[in-house]
């Protein structure tokens, strides 16, 4: 893993691995953390994890996605590892697809259909 991850918190002072994590994107290297770390933290349901800094996700968000930015398939995939029971109801339509505003929350400006198709491939390549 080489360069620049942009984590944010869903509340400021959230703390995993040793650090206070902030509501506002916060860059860090990814040499800072070794492999067990990286994978806490992504898989953290308090935390988003993207890669790339905060202005490059930041551009992605204005983006009008069509559902088929990997970026919408790393979310859902950080959103399942999280959560695999789906306990947190928030973050799931009664479809059991991931909920569209969880995903805008997370950065995301996502129409239903692209939630959808995204989800759709999600699906597909893991097979549920």
């Amino acid at each position: 893993m080489a360069g620049l991850i942009t984590i944010t918190s869903r509340r400021d002072g959230f703390r995993r691995c040793g650090r206070a994590w902030s509501a506002a994107p916060t860059e860090v290297n990814a040499d800072e953390f070794d492999a067990d770390a990286w994978q806490r933290l992504r898989a953290e349901p308090m935390l988003t994890v993207v890669e790339g800094d905060a202005d490059a996700a930041e551009g992605d968000a204005d983006a009008e996605s069509d559902g088929t930015d990997a970026d919408i398939g790393g979310i859902i995939a950080q959103m399942d590892a999280a959560d695999p029971q789906r306990a947190q109801a928030d973050w799931w339509a009664k479809s059991g697809a991931p909920d569209l505003k969880e995903l805008q929350r997370r950065g995301l400006k996502i129409t239903a259909k692209g939630r959808n198709a995204a989800w759709h491939d999600y699906q597909a390549a893991v097979k549920i």
